[in-house]
């Protein structure tokens, strides 16, 4: 596109932008039934129910998804709660620990004492979520 053709193009924009500022209401409702054959009242009742059912139906999917989050946090707070830190520590090297687990997990994961308490706690739920057993104290692993 030449410099040329860019003048010309913003010289229409300012055309049209001008006479959106001088056409009065009347004209616009005028111009909108001759053109779509419709009642602007009615038109504007329809739009207006239209965008009432898509704000009820966008609340709804982001309520859903807002009690899903918290189901899921307190599952993972209660599941966390009753245990100490310690013992966490304990059922995750145990898990670790596991032949049938050890080649599959990443050396990051490996390293359990190199983990902050809020790691371990997150990874026990993270392997809680995956529907992973963990091998209970004193039970002898497969």
């Amino acid at each position: 596109m030449t410099g040329k053709d860019r003048d010309e193009i913003n010289r229409i924009a300012n055309l049209l932008a001008e006479e959106l500022l001088i056409i009065s209401d009347d004209e616009v409702l005028e111009d909108f039934k001759a053109a779509y054959k419709s009642d602007v009242t009615q038109y504007a009742t329809d739009m207006k129910l239209t965008f009432a059912k898509v704000v009820i139906s966008t609340n709804k999917q982001k309520l859903m998804s807002a009690k899903a989050a918290v189901a899921s946090r307190s599952i993972r707070s209660m599941d966390t709660s009753v245990v100490s830190i310690s013992e966490a520590r304990k059922k995750l090297r145990r898990l670790l620990d596991n032949p049938e687990y050890m080649g599959k997990l990443t050396m990051a994961a490996r390293k359990e004492s190199e983990l902050s308490d809020a790691d371990v706690i997150s990874m026990l739920g993270d392997f809680e979520e995956l529907g992973v057993p963990f091998p209970r104290d004193g039970q002898k692993e497969d």
